[in-house]
């Protein structure tokens, strides 16, 4: 990422220029490599709340993008001073993902040994798009969540993992996915099936933050989905059949071989029989933004679909051949597209 600040692009709006670097956020070149494009969304919220509807007309952008994460970071800031935003992002996303890599390996040790843990973390730090997890982005808060969530309501810490989903909604547009396993979870007894219990009553906290979501938008814009309605300025609301967007060409190649790999692996997690939960939310985070037509924001959104990864090191545990070259290909492509990031071409 460093090294693509000493040949960014002149095409991009970059906030400031000297001495031929140019910063998106801050004037310095080792910090300011943690922030690109959305992360302006991000800070701005941070900084000012969301702006009211334009008096001109046109779309408030700023709505599209969920509030716990700028208000994580404006609350930490608050505590420590009135440190910039930026900083305490930066800072804050090493954190949660440090987190969200603890308890995943956690997670993945209910069923698995400790080597193939292992080996599901190495898959997820050595995927191309990982670099989402370390920048000023709300990726490893979604990780963390969508681990913890999980995790907890497996170990029957069922408070703690409602809490969790709870604030997955307020954390990404489909962070709601992670309720559909924690149901099945909550209804799955000991003896595998699956039975109607008092437990569900638990997801009244995600619900409760459903409704906070849209009170928000109808407050603020008089449009309780407001948050929806104004994905209709990138063109992204109609819905198609998910598997069209893999034949798309209005992205890259790399988007659609990505999706590719991602629904290969679900399949792969059927025919294998693998945890229901896992492929109930691996599945439906793939899907969701497939149904828009197109693979636009595949590489980021995959880096926090973590079921994904506990297939992958499934798959690769008995083929060390296999591990080696995706491992190769993977740490070769984070390099590629960490460089791209930093240069501020288009990342998703």
């Amino acid at each position: 990422m460093l090294l693509g600040t000493f040949f960014t692009r002149p095409r991009v709006h970059w906030t400031g220029e000297e001495g031929g670097f140019r910063w998106m956020v801050v004037p310095h070149r080792l910090l300011d490599v943690w922030g690109r494009w959305d992360t302006l969304y991000y800070v701005d919220i941070a900084q000012r709340g969301y702006p009211a509807s334009y008096a001109e007309g046109g779309w408030v952008f700023h709505a599209a993008f969920f509030p716990l994460y700028p208000a994580l970071i404006r609350g930490l800031s608050e505590l420590l001073g009135g440190i910039h935003v930026f900083y305490v992002g930066i800072v804050l996303s090493q954190i949660l993902l440090a987190l969200a890599v603890f308890f995943f390996d956690k997670l993945v040790r209910l069923d698995h040994s400790e080597s193939f843990a292992e080996l599901a973390v190495v898959c997820l730090l050595a995927y191309p798009g990982s670099h989402f997890l370390s920048c000023v982005y709300p990726e490893s808060l979604a990780l963390l969540l969508g681990v913890l969530a999980l995790y907890c309501v497996r170990t029957q810490r069922w408070g703690l993992g409602a809490l969790a989903c709870g604030l997955c909604v307020l954390a990404r547009p489909n962070g709601w996915l992670v309720c559909l396993p924690a149901l099945y979870e909550l209804c799955r007894g000991d003896d595998g099936r699956l039975r109607l219990s008092p437990r569900v009553l638990w997801l009244l906290v995600p619900t409760g933050a459903v409704m906070l979501l849209f009170l928000l938008h109808w407050e603020t814009y008089g449009d309780p989905l407001y948050f929806v309605h104004v994905q209709q300025g990138w063109g992204t609301t109609h819905f198609t059949f998910p598997l069209l967007a893999l034949l798309s060409t209005n992205r890259p190649l790399d988007h659609n071989l990505v999706a590719l790999a991602a629904l290969l692996l679900v399949v792969y997690g059927v025919v294998r029989r693998v945890r229901p939960s896992y492929l109930l939310l691996g599945g439906t985070n793939l899907l969701l933004p497939l149904c828009t037509g197109s693979t636009k924001g595949v590489l980021r959104y995959m880096g926090s679909n973590f079921p994904l990864f506990i297939l992958l090191a499934r798959l690769l545990e008995p083929r060390p051949w296999l591990r080696r070259c995706l491992l190769v290909i993977g740490l070769t492509g984070l390099a590629v597209y960490s460089y791209r990031w930093s240069v501020g071409l288009w990342p998703n």
